[in-house]
């Protein structure tokens, strides 16, 4: 009996590690994807000003 309480409190206690590195992580998955699609849009702007250039 004694185990199982201790298998708890560690079960709890890694579910709280889990949760505190998913609060971290999504946010910054979030920025990561915001720069990539900034990235994207700046290089597809870059070829339409160089098309045009060569018009």
């Amino acid at each position: 009996e004694t185990w199982d309480e201790v298998c708890e409190i560690l079960l709890q206690l890694v579910q709280g590690c889990l949760d505190v590195c998913k609060k971290e992580v999504d946010p910054a998955s979030k920025s990561r994807a915001h720069l990539l699609e900034a990235l994207s849009d700046a290089k597809f702007r870059g070829h339409q000003f160089h098309h045009i250039l060569l018009v």
